[in-house]
């Protein structure tokens, strides 16, 4: 039985895999330290997890079985739910690199 064949995350060189992963989580803990100030950037966080998971999905050709991509989407979910669940405080204790130091601002009222 013949090995399928590559990827396009297998073919990229590692140098550049991981530049792009450590943007791209550069840029979500960025946002998650925003959210402290705002609960609204939360929701960019889920979005643009939404995005780098769907991105990985594609370079490794749509294959759940691929560990990048099993990373993203459980991130995916437990950011979506962090995002929309009302006081869910265990996403930004948990998620690094706050480590639970410190504690969300609790929502503004509406205007």
């Amino acid at each position: 039985m013949t090995d399928p064949p590559a990827s396009p995350w297998e073919r990229m060189r590692a140098e550049k895999r991981r530049r792009i992963v450590w943007w791209m989580w550069l840029v979500t803990w960025l946002l998650l330290l925003a959210g402290l100030y705002d609960r609204r950037y939360y929701e960019i966080v889920a979005w643009f997890t939404a995005g780098h998971a769907l991105l990985f999905l594609a370079l490794n050709r749509f294959r759940f079985a691929a560990f990048p991509v099993q990373v993203r989407i459980v991130y995916l979910v437990w950011a979506t739910a962090g995002a929309w669940v009302p006081y869910l405080l265990a996403r930004v204790i948990l998620t690094p690199p706050t480590g639970g130091r410190f504690k969300p601002s609790p929502p503004r009222p509406a205007p």
